[in-house]
């Protein structure tokens, strides 16, 4: 395909432009651009572009048809797909006529899209691709924190249960009652599309409800439909299900002996979260440079399902006392790696670019609890698993420290640490040393 124009200059030093005809198939009329500069010219071509005047025929037309009053279902079908595929042709070209000319294209594919009806479960997968989805792209160009791997759970969540119900209805036609409809089909049919046939809790029926909730919102932002019909829609109420706590005798019996443990890295990674508080994908994802003799940065975490560091869960750094004995535990760990001192992660694994898998980590962890005593019936009942290491840390450190730099140390974020951050005293550090060494030893 040919260029969408020509600029050149003559003799007179002034640059022309030629728009490409697609009708014709060659460029039409040389244009003064009344410019000598090239990059004035350019911007003088850009504004030429924006108005449907000294867009080329062929496009002019196009938009003309789109911006027309009233025109069949066939014929804004046949026009759509043209304009959807115009546009995707323009984002691949060069500036400035990318810029300006899709402008113009993705304006009159969304009203056009408005006047036609959009079928509801494709603005729903669209919305939650992290490749294609407009929403991500403006939340992470505004400056917002979004995972990768939050909007792949959310693309397949929608995709197992909302694509079976809603078919082909369009997003003009989703209503207060058919959501409410979608949210008994989950409690009595989502299980036919759920994982192995698993009935849906209520806890995974609202997280879905959830991600059809933020698409509505999002729809109703842009003027896609009149108002989000979700705000009256009810979330399913949740029984709380907190995860247990060790006592302080269960903990001294964990970390008495490292070599009772089948893998030393799954005896210092739990080893790490007790004393700390750290979220497993924060100790997976601890870097070799976040280590000092004294405390650990914990600046990152391990997204298991992408299998790529990103930030932690409240997007900030903090700093987490270790004992000395803990320090050193870190330090022969970092000794041993196979991959040499120049490997990032603490936590090595057999592939260079990855931490140990936290299956692994999980496998040492619930046979040491048996080997202290705690049956597989127990450790069910109780709810132990890897994060009730930060649980139980949370809980004991509370009564050394204050709330608000409890929270400071294992990474809870409110509205009022937000808005008040406090830092650690060298005190505190002391404080939280102390407290580590006594819980761990007796």
């Amino acid at each position: 395909m040919s260029a969408p124009y020509s600029l050149y200059k003559r003799k007179n030093g002034i640059y022309y432009v030629q728009f490409w005809d697609n009708e014709l198939q060659k460029y039409g009329k040389a244009r003064s651009t009344r410019c000598t500069n090239y990059y004035q010219a350019v911007s003088r071509v850009k504004e030429m572009l924006l108005h449907p005047g000294n867009v080329p025929s062929f496009a002019t037309e196009l938009i003309q048809k789109v911006r027309g009053h009233k025109r069949n279902t066939d014929d804004k079908e046949m026009i759509l797909v043209a304009l959807t595929t115009a546009l995707e042709w323009t984002l691949k070209q060069e500036e400035p006529f990318r810029e300006q000319v899709a402008k113009i294209l993705a304006e009159s594919v969304t009203r056009l899209a408005k006047e036609r009806g959009i079928r509801f479960i494709d603005y729903l997968l669209e919305f939650w691709d992290w490749e294609r989805s407009p929403y991500v792209k403006r939340k992470l160009s505004e400056g917002h924190r979004i995972g990768e791997a939050y909007v792949n759970l959310q693309y397949r969540m929608v995709k197992r249960y909302a694509v079976p119900f809603f078919g082909d209805k369009t997003i003009q036609e989703i209503t207060p009652k058919l959501l409410e409809d979608f949210k008994t089909f989950l409690l009595e049919q989502g299980h036919q599309y759920a994982y192995l046939g698993e009935r849906l809790n209520k806890q995974t029926a609202n997280r879905v409800l959830q991600a059809v909730g933020v698409a509505l919102r999002e729809a109703e932002r842009l003027e896609l439909i009149p108002s989000n019909p979700m705000k009256k829609v009810s979330k399913l109420s949740e029984a709380p299900k907190t995860r247990g706590i060790f006592s302080s005798e269960e903990i001294r019996a964990l970390f008495r002996d490292s070599s009772s443990w089948r893998d030393y890295r799954s005896y210092v990674a739990c080893l790490l979260s007790a004393v700390t508080g750290m979220r497993s994908g924060e100790v997976l994802g601890l870097q070799k440079e976040s280590v000092f003799p004294t405390h650990v940065l914990v600046q990152h975490s391990w997204d298991r399902l992408t299998n790529k560091l990103k930030s932690t869960k409240t997007g900030k750094v903090r700093e987490a006392p270790i004992p000395p004995h803990v320090y050193q535990h870190l330090k022969r760990l970092m000794d041993s790696d196979p991959w040499g001192e120049d490997h990032p992660f603490v936590f090595y694994s057999a592939v260079a670019d990855k931490p140990v898998d936290h299956k692994v980590v999980e496998k040492d962890f619930n046979l040491a609890l048996r080997m202290i005593g705690i049956t597989e019936e127990d450790q069910d009942r109780r709810r132990l698993c890897f994060h009730s290491f930060r649980h139980t840390f949370n809980s004991l450190l509370l009564s050394e420290l204050s709330a608000e730099k409890t929270r400071l140390i294992v990474g809870h974020s409110t509205a009022e640490m937000t808005e008040h951050y406090t830092h650690l005293t060298a005190e505190d550090r002391g404080k939280v040393i102390d407290f580590t060494q006594r819980l761990i030893a007796g």
